[in-house]
């Protein structure tokens, strides 16, 4: 179960074609009860306004 500011990676088998399997995610809030986590790049994107995306928390993976 991961909660508020969890450090996360995407499993590589739950990633995009041209995505790194090094890119770290900050948890926003806790797990649903649907088994979802809204996560946030933990890295500068660029954008004013990084992305918040939801997934599900079986694509994910304690960053330690």
């Amino acid at each position: 179960m991961f909660k508020e500011n969890d450090l996360v990676k995407i499993k590589p088998q739950w990633l995009e074609r041209d995505e790194s399997p090094d890119l770290i995610y900050l948890v926003v809030g806790e797990e649903n009860d649907y088994g979802a986590v809204k996560i946030f790049p933990a890295w500068d994107t660029g954008l004013r306004f990084p992305p918040i995306n939801t997934v599900k928390a079986e694509c994910l993976t304690l960053f330690t």
